[in-house]
């Protein structure tokens, strides 16, 4: 069970208000999507309502104030009237955007006529690991196209020694087919980018009329579709 312990009340007349300040009590730990830089975080109302350890520490810190009340508080109405402050004493602030561990202390409880604040101050925050993605931009350097040895490979005695029906022919010619524009978009988008890089200035989408790539291909022997997918990547790396 969660201990907190608490100074004696002060009376501010002219507020009216008891305030108890706690001088020990467990720390409260929520996950909060933060901002790069924020220092104004807040946990969700619903998370808090629903926070076992919140809760406790409400439970605990009633028990060590009822000493100084004429009749005991009831926790139910308490947590009617009750109000979190969350504060940034130390200033705090997330370094980068994502999902952070925000801890906080109870600091103290202020009690006016209606309406009861506990005031909650920032301890820790566990830093998150930034986005890859929010990192990118239009021009960064493409990925290198790695060769696939066919030998790595594994298959069964049977597949290797049978020959291809007409239907497993029909689709390795798709694959080949696939393989082929998706290397040819790659190229487009490395020819673009050096141009940017050379010329600085982007090129029209509609004045690429690029066909080296079936050239190279009909230059190293035959047909496109009778390649396998690794003499494709050769032939067209040659022109890249």
């Amino acid at each position: 069970m969660s201990s907190v312990t608490i100074s004696p009340p002060v009376y501010d007349f002219t507020e009216r208000y008891n305030k108890f300040t706690i001088l020990s009590a467990p720390t409260v730990q929520f996950s909060v999507r933060c901002k790069a830089g924020e220092t104004n975080i807040v946990p969700d109302a619903d998370a808090v309502t629903v926070s076992e350890e919140v809760n406790a520490t409400i439970v605990a810190f009633l028990e060590s104030a009822s000493r100084y009340f004429s009749s005991s508080l009831d926790t139910e109405i308490f947590k009617k009237r009750l109000e979190h402050v969350w504060e940034n004493t130390g200033e705090l602030s997330a370094l980068s955007a994502g999902e952070c561990q925000v801890t906080w202390n109870p600091a103290e409880v202020v009690m006016y006529p209606s309406v009861y604040k506990v005031v909650w101050n920032l301890a820790d925050i566990q830093q998150p690991i930034a986005n890859p993605g929010e990192a990118s931009t239009v021009f960064e350097e493409l990925p290198v196209l790695m060769e696939v040895d066919s030998e790595s490979i594994p298959v069964s005695s049977d597949a290797a020694a049978a020959p291809m029906t007409e239907k497993e022919r029909a689709m390795q010619k798709v694959r080949q087919a696939r393989l082929r524009l998706a290397i040819a978009k790659l190229r487009a988008e490395k020819l673009a980018m050096r141009y940017f890089k050379k010329y600085g200035t982007l090129l029209d989408a509609t004045g690429d009329s690029d066909t080296g790539d079936e050239s190279d291909l009909e230059a190293a022997g035959g047909d496109a579709a009778s390649f396998s997918d690794r003499e494709i990547l050769n032939a067209l790396d040659r022109k890249i």
